[in-house]
């Protein structure tokens, strides 16, 4: 069932990014171009608290042009507790009459954590910039970025006993701005050069576990999915380019992302040391 959800989930985010192909004239008749990359397996990354493993990316694109373009790719992630993807090559870009560029990868790994840290949090994060360009205001260029995530709880420890074999779905919680934005130029404009945009998806795993019943257990391991979508879309007269220049995927253990206390809280704690102090003095 979690296979077929993905499935039209996927479907739908390509079908979005499509979908606004559909305001394009007549005289975009070089078609579709198809280009879809066989998928990549990279190498894990361990941290010292959580491990990521059997990471997979499989990345297409569709585009106007006739030309042979790139397949968008995140790149072998370093670092530890968070992935950091920084051989990235994600951008896509149309220019002229009927001109349109979407690029798409699935993401997938499996993320582990032991028993005496356990997962909490997955979050994901990304930014980037695009520009836009019309040399007429009649021209109405845009981008767009998407992301969609699953995430399945696959192993959890309770009270120190590993119970595998679940299957427990937790949806992504989107960031303000990272829901499918589509930008254009405001009225007026002819030019945005060069701006950043930027987005988070956060997973929340404790708040699933507790929410399915479990007590006195922790995730000790998870399979995340993410689909990340961006579109360019440019018509007669006009430029559109947007890119991906940093990408983060961070697992927050139970322990990492405790509360850390409030100052107003500390402040008390020492005061209340420093008179019992000044006590345990005068009593000498």
């Amino acid at each position: 069932m979690r296979s077929r959800n993905f499935l039209f989930a996927r479907w739908a985010c390509a079908f979005i990014a499509l979908a606004a192909l559909s305001s394009l004239t007549a005289s975009a008749s070089a078609g579709i171009t198809t280009i879809t990359g066989t998928t990549i397996s990279y190498s894990n990354v361990s941290g010292a608290s959580v491990d990521y493993t059997d990471i997979k990316e499989t990345p297409q694109r569709w585009t106007s042009s006739s030309t042979a373009a790139s397949i968008p790719v995140f790149g072998q992630p370093s670092g530890g507790d968070a992935l950091t993807f920084n051989k990235l090559s994600f951008s896509v870009s149309a220019s002229g009459s009927g001109s349109f560029d979407v690029a798409d990868s699935k993401l997938s790994m499996t993320v582990s954590a032991d028993a005496a840290d356990g997962l909490a949090k997955l979050v994901f994060s990304e930014f980037g910039d695009y520009s836009l360009v019309r040399a007429v205001s009649a021209s109405s260029p845009s981008v767009s970025y998407a992301a969609t995530g699953w995430v399945t709880i696959t192993e959890i420890s309770v009270n120190g006993t590993a119970v595998s074999g679940l299957g427990i779905s937790v949806a992504g919680t989107s960031g303000l701005t990272f829901s499918q934005e589509n930008i254009t130029l405001a009225t007026g404009d002819n030019m945005d050069i060069g701006k950043s945009w930027s987005g988070t998806l956060s997973f929340d795993l404790a708040g699933a576990l507790a929410a399915a019943g479990y007590k006195n257990a922790v995730v000790t391991e998870a399979e995340l999915v993410l689909d990340n979508t961006l579109s360019a879309i440019a018509d007669e007269y006009s430029v559109a380019y947007i890119a991906k220049k940093g990408v983060t995927l961070s697992g927050l253990t139970v322990n990492s992302s405790q509360n850390v206390p409030e100052p107003l809280t500390s402040a008390a704690i020492l005061l209340s040391l420093v008179a019992f102090g000044a006590y345990a003095q005068r009593r000498k």
